[in-house]
């Protein structure tokens, strides 16, 4: 149950995000860097748009976004960055419960963080294979494109007195 509400928390701030990154006031004359009143592709890209989203929303295929166009365009540019923001924080949140679920770990200080489907494991384990487990896990999990194993190995105390 704890992992289910942690995934839906994960995916919903992640939405949130998003959409807190969006400026309606947002018009032409942020992007329109040579000020003819149009978003070429260059100014688009330089701004940090989508490729796909540019020839998408260029109706008249003129190569250039006129202000309709480009209100169409930074719409479905939030979805598609809204839609991959959401997809590593379902990966991070998966590996996380994964993790969790696991009896062999005595996990005490782990992060997990998802950019593209690359996983970043970063934190505090007890032991070597631990770590090597962490990241066992995390490669199993559906979506992961890479794992790095960024975990410190620190021995506990009661590890440490045997």
């Amino acid at each position: 149950m704890a992992a289910r509400i942690a995934l839906a928390l994960a995916v919903f701030l992640a939405l949130a995000s998003a959409a807190a990154r969006a400026d309606p006031h947002d018009g032409v004359e942020r992007y329109d860097s040579n000020r003819d009143g149009y978003v070429s592709f260059d100014e688009w890209r330089s701004m940090g748009g989508e490729p796909s989203v540019f020839r998408d929303s260029d109706l008249n295929r003129d190569g250039r976004l006129s202000a309709g166009e480009l209100d169409a365009a930074r719409v479905r540019d939030e979805r598609v960055k809204a839609a991959e923001t959401a997809g590593d924080a379902w990966i991070s949140a998966k590996v996380t419960a994964a993790l969790l679920m696991d009896r062999e770990l005595t996990i005490s200080d782990m992060r997990v963080t998802t950019r593209d489907g690359q996983v970043r494991l970063s934190g505090v384990v007890h032991r070597d294979d631990e770590a090597q487990a962490a990241e066992r896990i995390a490669w199993r999990v559906e979506g992961v494109r890479a794992v790095v194993n960024s975990l410190s190995v620190r021995p506990s105390l009661s590890a440490r007195s045997r």
